[in-house]
């Protein structure tokens, strides 16, 4: 855009297309907002007849080298849908955003004294237009040429020359910017102006995020992947434009966390609703970002972030817990924990702690990631001496009274790393919790040094993903979360897996094993130059630890420079701690 902006200032005129250019849509396809309609209006067979409807009025706008209407488009319809006509102008209202970019470049013409025109086509009426672009903080423009007002298209080079009339300006003096090949670049460059192509932001979301293309295809098109897909394209645009920089941990915050916790928190929020309960306390710290994406989407039910570690659980329960298999070092732990340990007293100290939240555990829920050996609800219960409704994102067996989000087959080890860093606080790990709150640990070693050192760009892009998923009312099904996550780390390119790699989660409550998120990519090979016709490689090495790599440059066949490189220190992890990192904890759950 930078190179587009300079060129402009050699032309009166500058010429935009309005929409998928100047405004863009949430949703992927501009059919995708009847779909939506259907579905939220519970109107089944508004989509079909309102699709044969455009098909029928196009072609017979063609024909007669004009263009349709909506009016038109509504007239061959049955009059039960006369009353949706208000409400697709209603459903475009809310789809369509202003394009950062794009208005960028409208301002900075303005400021320069150019000329600017909108030419669109489009079936929509021009006043709905105008309406459209100011509601948006769009204006000033010196013309609107707009198909369904002119009767004629830009794809035939008519509304163009009609254009170019009316403004009295040579081609030659006229810069147009779109996002159609044909109409918007092909047309006005055999018309004798100057064109750019601008990629559509969809197009641009498939080349920065595989997994959106993939997903679509997975298990079959459907209306909610397309939804989705088209919202996360829009919020991943304009989160990008209003941030100087876009960093490995934003896209993996976006793609991943945001979509991820969308579908959690929407489903909290919507059954927390229907039961009723108005007061969710969300548990450190995997609640940290969920939290954050219930304030923006449900800013009517109160929440609270909360801790219950572990250690807290062993202290209060008096055992590590009641199912053998989920800790793994059993015995250590309750000769380090429950060694000399009060029950009583800890969980008065842990009752007076949660006695400033005001717990009504007819009106209360908790939020957890899942449920396993320990779980914040049995100390909550235990402490409280009552039961409370607990919400899980995964949970082996669901614990009563709750509600878990997804029960599958899923591989729930893999899940869990994955979901506990990501959904991770900028904070250490607990110490433990006294009635006058949470104590930290003095010593954090490398591995939370780096989850704690990106948490935050991740929570900032995870609830900017919600946010533009909610705008959009996106329905993510359990389904679909598994098919979004399953192919996500199918899609994982190298360099996400090196930086994954070195991105561990702790897999025991003394935070002592660590696993990765990904395993790295053993050898990346590529060609960098070719001096004097031979080509130069470079050829990095990462250890499947991830903590060394080597990078070695190649002449032909002639090595000329080796480099060693440490990714971070382990100075606070020990010698045999280190070698367990890799280290399967559980096999994948199986339903058994």
């Amino acid at each position: 855009m930078k190179e587009i902006k300079e060129l402009s200032r050699s032309f009166d005129v500058i010429s935009f297309d309005v929409f998928d250019t100047l405004l863009v849509r949430n949703v992927l396809n501009p059919k995708d907002v009847w779909r939506a309609l259907e579905r939220r209006e519970c109107a089944a067979g508004f989509f079909a007849e309102r699709e044969a409807a455009d098909r029928t009025t196009y072609a017979e706008a063609t024909r007669r080298g004009g263009e349709h209407t909506l009016d038109e488009a509504y007239a061959k319809m049955d009059s039960r849908w006369a009353a949706f006509r208000e409400k697709e102008l209603d459903a475009e209202r809310k789809a369509l955003f202003a394009n950062p970019e794009v208005v960028d470049l409208w301002n900075e013409a303005g400021r320069l004294g150019k000329k600017r025109v909108l030419v669109s086509d489009m079936y929509l009426p021009r006043v709905e237009i105008e309406n459209l672009l100011r509601t948006n903080g769009i204006s000033g423009w010196d013309g609107l040429f707009v198909s369904s007002e002119q009767g004629c298209r830009k794809t035939t080079g008519r509304l163009f020359e009609r254009m170019l009339e009316k403004m009295a300006v040579a081609p030659a003096r006229v810069m147009h910017i779109g996002d159609n090949r044909e109409s918007d670049f092909d047309v006005p460059q055999r018309l004798g102006m100057t064109a750019f192509l601008y990629p559509t932001i969809r197009e641009r979301l498939f080349e920065e995020c595989p997994l959106s293309r993939e997903f679509l295809s997975c298990g079959g098109l459907s209306t909610e992947k397309e939804l989705l897909v088209g919202a996360l394209a829009q919020g991943w645009h304009a989160f990008k434009c209003a941030r100087p920089s876009w960093t490995f941990w934003h896209k993996i915050g976006f793609f991943y966390g945001g979509v991820l916790g969308f579908a959690y928190v929407r489903w909290i929020g919507l059954t927390a609703r229907k039961m009723g309960i108005g007061h969710l306390m969300f548990v450190g710290r995997d609640g940290y970002i969920w939290q954050k994406m219930a304030n923006a989407l449900f800013p009517d039910l109160r929440s609270d972030y909360f801790y219950a570690p572990r250690t807290m659980s062993i202290r209060v329960l008096g055992a590590v817990g009641n199912e053998p298999n989920a800790i793994r070092d059993r015995q250590r732990y309750m000769d380090e924990f429950l060694s000399g340990n009060d029950p009583e007293r800890a969980k008065a100290e842990y009752a007076a702690y949660l006695a400033r939240f005001k717990i009504d555990a007819k009106k209360t829920a908790l939020i957890d990631g899942m449920s396993s050996g320990f779980s914040a609800q049995r100390l909550v219960e235990k402490t409280l001496g009552t039961e409370v409704f607990t919400f899980y994102l995964l949970a082996y067996s669901t614990p009563k009274p709750g509600a878990s989000f997804y029960e599958s087959k899923m591989d729930s080890i893999s899940f869990q790393n994955f979901s506990e860093f990501i959904f991770s606080s900028p904070e250490p790990p607990l110490a433990r919790v006294m009635a006058e709150g949470a104590v930290f640990s003095p010593h954090v070693n490398a591995f939370e040094q780096v989850k704690i050192s990106h948490a935050e760009e991740i929570a900032e892009a995870a609830v900017a993903c919600a946010a533009a998923l909610g705008r959009a009312e996106v329905l993510v099904t359990p389904q679909d979360f598994q098919d979004y996550f399953d192919v996500g780390m199918r899609t994982l390119s190298a360099e996400d897996r090196f930086h994954l790699s070195v991105a561990r989660n702790s897999t025991d409550v003394a935070h002592r094993r660590y696993a990765p998120i990904a395993v790295p990519p053993r050898l990346r090979l590529r060609t960098w130059i070719s001096f004097r016709g031979i080509p130069v490689f470079k050829i990095r090495y990462a250890w499947r630890n991830g903590w060394n790599c080597r990078t070695l440059l190649f002449l032909g066949r002639i090595p000329v420079f080796w480099r060693k490189t440490q990714v971070y220190k382990l100075a606070d992890v020990s010698e045999r701690d280190r070698k367990s990192q890799m280290q399967t904890v559980r096999r994948p759950y199986d339903g058994s």
